[in-house]
C-alpha cells in the first residue's frame, strides 16, 4: 500500500509540473559538491529531498523526566504502523535535521523521536537540591554520565549519575530497537565536519577509515560504525566516516553505545541550514537499507 500510495503522490506532482513553468533549482555557490550528487530539480519541479508525502504521519508527546525536571520527547510516527527507518534527534537546537527527519518519515514512512529540552544543545535540570547540565548526546555510557557531569559542573554524586542514567534509558526505551540505529546531528561551518577525522584532526584517533569526495563540503557527512553501510554510503558518493570501534573513546554517545552491543548505527550529519542536502543523505540512506533488508543471506535457503 505504501509503495502505491508513492506511486500516486508521484504521479500527482509529475502532471502538476508539466503544467507549470517551473524554474531549475541550482544548489547555492557555497555547498556545490563535486563528490556527492547535487540534487537537482528535473522538469517536473520535483527534486531529490523534496518531500512527496505519501506517508500520513501522527505526533505524540512522551513525558519524561530527568531528575526533578520535566522534558518531552516528541514522536511522529506513521499513521499505519508499518516498520520503517527510526530516527533519534537528542539536541534540542538541531532543528535542520527534524525538519530533514520529519520529511523522510512523510517520504518513506517509520518513526522520528525528538528531545525537547529548553530548545539548547545541552539540557540543564535540577535534582539533589541544585541545577546542572548534560549533553544529551553523552549519557548512554555510565563513563560518558560521569565525564558529561564532570565537564559540565564539576564533581556530582551518585544520585545526580544515577538520575541521569535512567533518563538516557527511557530515552532508548522510547526509541525502541530498530535493526539500524539512526541518530541526525547538524553542526556549524568550518568546526566539526568529517575532515575533523582525517590524520592529524582533532578526532583521528576515533576514525578506522575516512572517504571525503573531492570538492565535497566536509560538513555534511555519514558517521557509521558499520563497515557494510560505510562502504555503500562511500560508493553512493558521499563523505563517510567508520568509527574505530576497537579503539573509540567511551564519551558516552550513542554511536559507541552501539557499537558496544554490536549494533549497527549511522549518523547523517549536517551543516545547520543544510536542510535540502540531509534531506538528499536521508534518501540515499532509506534506499541502501532498503537494499540491504532484500539482499539474501547465508540463513536463506533455496
Amino acid at each position: 500500500m505504501r509503495a502505491f500510495l508513492l506511486a500516486l503522490a508521484l504521479a500527482l506532482f509529475v502532471v502538476a509540473g508539466a503544467s507549470a513553468q517551473v524554474e531549475p533549482y541550482m544548489a547555492p555557490a557555497d555547498t556545490a559538491l563535486a563528490g556527492p550528487p547535487v540534487p537537482v530539480r528535473d522538469s517536473s519541479g520535483i527534486m531529490p529531498g523534496d518531500t512527496v508525502v505519501a506517508v500520513a504521519v501522527e505526533r505524540r508527546s512522551v513525558p519524561v523526566t530527568l531528575g526533578e525536571t520535566g522534558l518531552t520527547l516528541e514522536v511522529h510516527a506513521s499513521v499505519d504502523g508499518a516498520e520503517g527507518v527510526r530516527y533519534l534527534v537528542v539536541h534540542d537546537d538541531e532543528n535542520t535535521a527534524v525538519a530533514a527527519g520529519l520529511a523522510a518519515v512523510q517520504t518513506w514512512g517509520g518513526r522520528l523521536v525528538e528531545l525537547h529540552a529548553q530548545g539548547e544543545r545541552y539540557v540543564t535540570f535540577r535534582h539533589a537540591g541544585r541545577e546542572w547540565s548534560v549533553d544529551p548526546n553523552r549519557i548512554f555510557t555510565e563513563a560518558g554520565v560521569r565525564r558529561t557531569l564532570r565537564d559540565r559542573n564539576g564533581s556530582a554524586p551518585a544520585v545526580v549519575v544515577l538520575a541521569v542514567r535512567r533518563f538516557a534509558e527511557a530515552v532508548i526505551a522510547d526509541y525502541g530497537a530498530p535493526p539500524v540505529v539512526v541518530a541526525l546531528h547538524n553542526n556549524t561551518d568550518a568546526n566539526y565536519s568529517a575532515a575533523s577525522y582525517r590524520p592529524g584532526g582533532s578526532e583521528a584517533a576515533e576514525a578506522a577509515a575516512v572517504t571525503i569526495p573531492n570538492g565535497a563540503d566536509p560538513d555534511d557527512f555519514f558517521f557509521t560504525t558499520d563497515q557494510d553501510l560505510y562502504d555503500a554510503l562511500v560508493a553512493e558518493g558521499f563523505s563517510v566516516v567508520l568509527q574505530n570501534n576497537a579503539g573509540a573513546t567511551d564519551d558516552g554517545s550513542l554511536s559507541v553505545w552501539a557499537a558496544q552491543r554490536g549494533r549497527p548505527y549511522v549518523n547523517v550529519e549536517a551543516q545547520h541550514g543544510h536542510e535540502w542536502m540531509q534531506r538528499h543523505m536521508l534518501d540515499a540512506l532509506a534506499r541502501v537499507l532498503e537494499e540491504a533488508a532484500a539482499r539474501p543471506t547465508a540463513d536463506d535457503g533455496p
